[in-house]
């Protein structure tokens, strides 16, 4: 943890593709990263795309945006941020001159191009204090929610699950006028927590508190970045009792002793981020068992994949971020797109970045109580 900010960001980013697609079909992309700066601690830059389906190369599009995203972009004007993207557009070349493309596709290139949806937002310290300050623009739906510690809930840019339309705002790989561009500010403390999703993860997430069922929401977020022991996850799986109900330290075998450890850390991490977000567990809305599923592999190629394993560039430059975790963001997902789910999530590409504040007390024993 840098010891010249109050508070850092633990986090976690993960993207699935709808039911049926394959990773490189995934329309959606995603990126988070700690840029360090000369004059001060530096800034986090959250950047969220989705592709449109019924336009070609979407998904190129949504990672080229990603990938191209700067932390300014949520301070530019209209005119410096329309600027800002026609470079981007003049870069995307899905069609190399010689490549043999059917001929209904580059016609629709070159007819309509590419579209996506797209967030950008900067996430940096307030200094003196013990706050962070989110400045966020947005073209379309993809979204952040920001549920405040004393139970306050802010939503950017929509605000209720029915705000999600069929024909969303679009950036387009062909030059544009007057676009629709949406701006956001608030502040973050120790005690919140911040989640990036795009369309079909954020109509969820507001309607589980439309029903009134954000402990259903907080208790399926924590079972995603720490399984309880007692329910099966990818680390029972890989140790001999895999087909019990729950696993123990004492359960898993002797000779491996990486996986108690694991099981320790993992326990450990759920009672911190159960203590940080502080919101109980209702016993009632505990969601079902989750489905025996294979796991998907949500590696993507071409342009700035989401972050979805921890790298050596990633380590040192987000001092905060979580160690890989067991359970598989598929299984959360396929539980709540289940058609017993309530409510249930919409069977679409699905993306989610969580971030929570921790509090720098001048060591790193908070590190050490979540690692």
């Amino acid at each position: 943890m840098s010891q010249d900010r109050a508070l850092d960001l633990f986090w976690r980013s993960w993207t699935v593709p709808k039911d049926g697609n394959k990773p490189e079909q995934n329309e959606d992309a995603a990126r988070i990263e700690f840029l360090p700066s000369e004059n001060g601690p530096g800034v986090w830059l959250i950047a969220v795309a989705d592709g449109a389906t019924e336009a070609v190369y979407s998904g190129l599009w949504a990672r080229t945006l990603v990938a191209a995203a700067a932390p300014d972009w949520p301070l530019l004007s209209d005119d410096e941020l329309d600027a800002q993207l026609n470079h981007v557009r003049r870069s995307f070349v899905p069609i190399k001159p010689d490549e043999q493309t059917p001929w209904y596709v580059r016609n629709k290139f070159v007819a309509q191009g590419s579209q996506a949806t797209l967030l950008a937002a900067r996430v940096e310290s307030l200094e003196d204090t013990e706050e962070f300050i989110i400045r966020a623009v947005s073209v379309g739906d993809c979204c952040l929610l920001l549920f405040k510690g004393n139970g306050e809930m802010g939503s950017f840019p929509v605000s209720t699950s029915a705000d999600f339309g069929v024909h969303p705002s679009l950036v387009g790989s062909r030059p544009q006028t007057a676009l629709d561009y949406r701006r956001w500010e608030a502040r973050l403390q120790s005690g919140d927590l911040l989640l990036a999703c795009t369309d079909a993860v954020g109509r969820w997430i507001l309607q589980c508190v439309e029903s009134n069922q954000v402990g259903l929401l907080y208790t399926a977020l924590l079972d995603l970045l720490a399984p309880t022991a007692s329910e099966p996850s990818l680390l029972a799986e890989r140790s001999e009792s895999a087909h019990s109900e729950s696993v123990t330290p004492q359960q898993i075998s002797a000779e491996d002793e990486s996986l108690k450890e694991d099981h320790e850390q993992h326990t450990s991490l759920l009672g911190r981020l159960q203590r940080l977000i502080h919101r109980p567990r209702p016993p009632e809305e505990v969601p079902s068992e989750p489905m025996e599923l294979d796991p998907v592999d949500t590696d993507t190629a071409e342009v700035a994949p989401i972050d979805t394993d921890v790298t050596e560039s990633n380590q040192q430059t987000t001092p905060a971020m979580a160690p890989p975790l067991p359970l598989d963001f598929s299984l959360f997902i396929e539980r709540w797109r289940a058609l017993e789910s309530k409510p249930r999530m919409r069977n679409d590409d699905a993306t989610l970045i969580v971030c929570l504040p921790l509090r720098d007390d001048g060591t790193d024993q908070q590190l050490e109580a979540i690692f």
